[in-house]
């Protein structure tokens, strides 16, 4: 067992590296930088919304595919889905590295949405995760797999920075860039393709017959207030984290370097935040008090970046906001998987994953639209939204303890 999970983990660190890798150089291809894909002619207001639209087109797809796949992997078994995933990407960050040597934004979207279509690989990670754990160390697994996220964003936004950096012709780097990725997530599916066997899929015990939105209300109590509560977070979390560099370069001025430092900071914090769940916090995570004092946390910290003036400023306050996400995520997903039980992992985690997709659509889109007031705007809203899931638990009756 700790092999193939040790592979699992291995995989998705070269996923998050790779998307890490990438992720921070898609906004500067639409905000008004030396590397913009519009002319000076195009008004900041039609590029923010052009982003937020970017940014929604990988989870619309996402939400599409997610809870049928999700429950294909129940069906068929995971692997299979694993392998298709793969080569979605692979296929999505081809399209990416053309749009970018051709300084085209339609090769965007499209790469963003074939991505999107297969991008359940953590759904499924979570769900063979679910499976080959036991109920007490579920949460402590999660955040082994999230302490992956993080190691990869330190080092993917450190080598685009670099790119950045010392490349005299961003566009080609940045073209060969995307094409490493698509290699290494074709080297994903190698790996699974190859140190995976189809009877490792024996270890789902059961398997349901249909997946349907329905399943969603048909859910007992406590996955019902969890998947509505994480959908406050997560849609208050891409409302900012999505735009944040909206933020930073229109609202404080960082240079296009001073973004990809952030953001491997960003990994560094959040990869701290996971050693420290899986040492410690974890037996905290799954009380009802738990949940509360960080959904504050993580509120108050994103609207403390509204005083940053500065770059040094916000560098002092992505710990703090990375610290509190990270500290939620795991327990979350370790408490959905919990009371969904081995017969629905993957049809939950399914809805896990559509659920969050659902506020990566919602989020951005709307926080696209209202950076046309100000830059600031999402740092004072979406610590709104992501305190309404505390008042929405609260309405609840107590979260019970999971044994």
């Amino acid at each position: 067992m700790k092999k193939k999970l040790g592979l699992i983990f291995s995989v998705l660190f070269l996923d998050f590296f790779s998307f890490s890798a990438v992720i921070a150089f898609l906004p500067l291809f639409f905000l008004s930088t030396p590397h913009s894909f519009f002319s000076k002619a195009f008004s900041p207001e039609l590029r923010y919304i052009l982003l937020g639209i970017h940014s929604a087109t990988y989870p619309i797809a996402q939400l599409i595919a997610a809870p049928l796949l999700g429950h294909l992997s129940d069906k068929i078994g995971r692997r299979g889905i694993l392998l298709c995933s793969y080569l979605g990407n692979t296929v999505g960050y081809v399209l990416c590295s053309i749009g970018i040597l051709t300084t085209s934004i339609l090769p965007l979207f499209l790469g963003n949405f074939v991505a999107g279509l297969a991008g359940v690989n953590l759904s499924t990670t979570n769900a063979i995760i679910s499976d080959m754990s036991s109920n007490e160390r579920r949460s402590k697994f999660f955040a082994v797999s999230h302490l992956m996220l993080g190691i990869g964003f330190i080092l993917g936004p450190y080598v685009a920075g670099k790119v950045v950096t010392f490349s005299s012709h961003v566009f080609d780097a940045c073209f060969y860039l995307f094409l490493a990725c698509a290699i290494f997530s074709f080297f994903n599916f190698l790996l699974i393709y190859f140190f995976w066997s189809p009877d490792e899929d024996k270890l789902v015990t059961a398997k349901p017959t249909e997946i349907l939105w329905k399943d969603l209300f048909s859910c007992n109590r406590e996955v019902k207030i969890l998947l509505f509560a994480e959908f406050l977070i997560f849609f208050g979390w891409y409302f900012f984290i999505k735009t944040f560099q909206v933020f930073l370069i229109e609202g404080i001025q960082c240079t296009e370097a001073q973004v990809f430092n952030v953001y491997s900071q960003y990994g560094l914090w959040f990869a701290l935040s996971q050693v420290v769940f899986i040492t410690w916090f974890h037996r905290y995570s799954k009380s009802e008090k738990f949940f509360r004092h960080f959904i504050t946390f993580l509120a108050l910290s994103i609207l403390i970046l509204y005083f940053a003036k500065s770059y040094a400023a916000a560098c002092l306050i992505v710990p703090l906001f990375t610290f509190a996400y990270g500290m939620l995520i795991p327990s979350l997903t370790g408490l959905v998987s919990d009371y969904a039980g081995a017969q629905n992992n993957g049809k939950v985690m399914g809805l896990h994953q559509s659920i969050q997709a659902i506020a990566k659509i919602g989020g951005p889109l709307i926080a696209g639209c209202v950076l046309t007031l100000t830059p600031m705007a999402t740092v004072l809203l979406s610590p709104l939204f992501i305190l309404a899931s505390r008042a929405f638990l609260r309405k609840k009756e107590k979260l019970p303890e999971v044994t």
